[in-house]
């Protein structure tokens, strides 16, 4: 099974949302969401199409970053009031050095609905033992972990019906402008190894990456990521990236420019997912989304890519 790792912002949201009845169908996929804004409407809207959906998800009961973390008694009413009739789903806990077990009980007593966890360990807690304690009194139905955590150290917690590999696939890059310098480059074959390497699962950060900036700003350059499957079925991914990149003004052009290459690639490679096609049908319209839908549309293509390799 496939994990995406989703911050829950408004367009990553929106492509949940737009493929949840293939997620549905599929039973492959199970998004966990970390929610970082306090204004819920784009996240209300897409619990219930999961949930309509039958889609098994995981939302972070403590997320790390964004408005959750000093009042998380918003998060709390929204999952008892969404989700109190349904039980397709996990509460996550963030797992690290930071970590006060007595907090987590404390959230997870006001949680009227299912008490399936997922542990999502982003780093290790100052006492392993009390970590091991503790979850003898919990049901813990998934591990999200990287290659960081040291798996054999967490005897009888991360165990083999549980264990999901957690990884960022997607090398950031300071400026759009960089990845002029690296176009294509391998996104993951973790897909092809993880039932050998003896997780159940695999996770990542999709075409986003786990870094978190509160903002967004007027770029100078356009870029527009796009994974894509290759003959051996390893998954790439290709960076097109705008030309007139001096300044920030005219971020349209810049668009149009990037999609241009994207349009010339998906082409020749006969790419034919939803996302791809949207993006076909901005170009034959002169049409510039926005810079979120950008988002919006190379999530749902990484999505697309991901139900049809695990089909």
């Amino acid at each position: 099974m496939y994990f995406p790792y989703l911050r829950c912002k408004q367009f990553e949201l929106i492509a949940l949302r737009e493929l949840s009845v293939r997620l549905g169908s599929s039973g492959k996929i199970s998004p966990v969401l970390e929610p970082v804004k306090n204004s819920t409407g784009t996240l209300e809207r897409a619990l219930d199409s999961l949930l309509n959906n039958d889609v098994n998800f995981t939302i972070i009961l403590n997320p790390s970053v964004g408005d959750f973390t000093s009042n998380n008694d918003p998060l709390i009413n929204l999952i008892n009031t969404k989700c109190s009739t349904n039980t397709n789903f996990q509460i996550g806990i963030i797992i690290n050095q930071y970590t006060n077990l007595d907090v987590i009980d404390n959230l997870l007593g006001q949680i009227t609905t299912t008490k399936n966890l997922t542990l999502i360990h982003s780093g290790r807690p100052n006492n392993i033992d009390s970590l091991l304690l503790w979850s003898q009194n919990h049901t813990i139905k998934y591990n999200l972990y990287s290659e960081a955590i040291p798996v054999r150290r967490y005897r009888g917690l991360i165990t083999s019906d549980s264990k999901i590999i957690l990884e960022d696939k997607f090398q950031a890059q300071p400026k759009n402008a960089a990845y002029l310098n690296n176009p294509d480059e391998l996104f993951t074959d973790e897909h092809l190894y993880y039932i050998e390497d003896g997780n159940i699962g695999f996770a990542d950060y999709l075409t986003v990456g786990n870094d978190y900036s509160e903002s967004g700003f007027l770029p100078y350059a356009v870029a527009i990521h796009l994974t894509y499957i290759r003959s051996d079925n390893t998954i790439w991914i290709r960076h097109f990236v705008s030309d007139s990149n001096a300044d920030t003004i005219d971020v349209a052009g810049k668009f149009g420019e990037a999609l241009a290459k994207l349009i010339e690639f998906i082409d020749s490679q006969n790419i034919n997912t939803e996302a791809a096609n949207e993006f076909r049908e901005h170009f034959k319209n002169g049409h510039y989304p926005g810079l979120g839908s950008l988002k919006k549309l190379s999530i749902k293509n990484h999505l697309e890519l991901l139900l049809d390799l695990l089909a």
